[in-house]
């Protein structure tokens, strides 16, 4: 009986907010917020997450930069845009700034026009990220 109290008690508990977790679509509306959302572009190339009418951006997990670099790119190329990565840091600090420096290295590699943000989790706006900004080759 006193398990039966116990177990309705906790599951009647609020979660506190520090510990829900937010998934990536989460995310993509709070740092897109006042940016056109959803973007279907042309000839197959895919929906952007979203664009401030200079970049193109991909909102991903820092740990799946590879798959945002490729998405990044690929609409830049079908947009006309400036390649946007923003990216999320779900584990520790150094492992995101390493992701965020590859990513970095592969869009340079291209000699693209790029920018970077690298958000924490606490996140909660564009300004809340750190901007690494790519100037591209001439």
């Amino acid at each position: 009986m006193y398990r039966a109290i116990l177990a309705a008690f906790v599951v009647a508990m609020p979660i506190p907010a520090a510990a829900q977790t937010w998934s990536e679509r989460d995310y993509q509306q709070a740092l897109c917020a006042g940016m056109e959302m959803e973007l279907h572009l042309p000839d197959g190339g895919g929906r952007a997450d979203c664009s401030d009418g200079t970049h193109i951006i991909e909102v991903e997990w820092a740990d799946k930069f590879k798959e945002g670099v490729g998405q990044a790119l690929t609409y830049s190329v079908k947009s006309d845009l400036i390649p946007g990565l923003i990216l999320i840091c779900r584990r520790s600090a150094s492992s995101c700034l390493q992701h965020a420096l590859i990513a970095e290295e592969a869009l340079a590699a291209y000699g693209a026009e790029a920018m970077i943000w690298r958000c924490e989790t606490e996140a909660r706006s564009l300004s809340d990220c750190l901007e690494m900004r790519l100037p591209g080759r001439p």
